[in-house]
């Protein structure tokens, strides 16, 4: 029935939402998540949970592409929501899109300068871009403005192994 409500109205988002839900009862995710996107596409819904909420079901569904998407339009309504730029960079990682990935960590790194797991993510996501020097001085300047007389051993680590990897092994 609904799919014939589709056929005969495709611009009505009500069948889709209400596809979504069947197939969700089903346990067919994927068609479940598709159709509420259809649906939202189609009523035109500009707000951010809306979207967000989307993006985490294509994310747990391993579907980076699509949660992506999702977590871009979230983005059109709150710009510098850190946790969606997150996830959204966190989308391009998974996809080995280290460009985007490189993007929307340095957005974050922005927001929040001091914020070691991104620093670790961005230093690999530059080497993975063939750009280690940029990981390399990303890492370096990191402990002097941020850890005081901390040290934190992942960094190190990370340090080293983009140092070694251009033989610096002098510096």
């Amino acid at each position: 029935l609904c799919h014939e409500a589709i056929r005969i109205f495709p611009e009505n988002s009500e069948p889709y939402h209400l596809m979504s839900i069947i197939y969700g009862e089903k346990q067919d995710m994927k068609k479940s998540v598709d159709f509420l996107f259809i649906s939202t596409q189609l009523n035109n819904q500009s707000d951010k949970e809306s979207w967000w909420r989307i993006a985490d079901k294509y994310y747990n569904l391993k579907c980076y592409k699509n949660a992506s998407y999702c977590y871009g339009r979230a983005l059109k309504c709150e710009k510098l929501n850190v946790s969606l730029l997150r996830k959204k960079a966190e989308c391009y990682d998974k996809l080995k899109d280290w460009r985007g990935a490189i993007k929307y960590y340095e957005k974050v790194l922005n927001i929040l300068p001091s914020e070691v797991q991104i620093v670790k993510r961005l230093a690999k996501s530059y080497n993975k871009m063939d750009h280690p020097l940029k990981g390399i001085t990303l890492l370096i300047d990191y402990p002097i403005r941020f850890s005081g007389d901390r040290i934190n051993f992942d960094i190190v680590s990370i340090l080293c192994d983009l140092m070694i990897s251009k033989d610096l092994y002098q510096e």
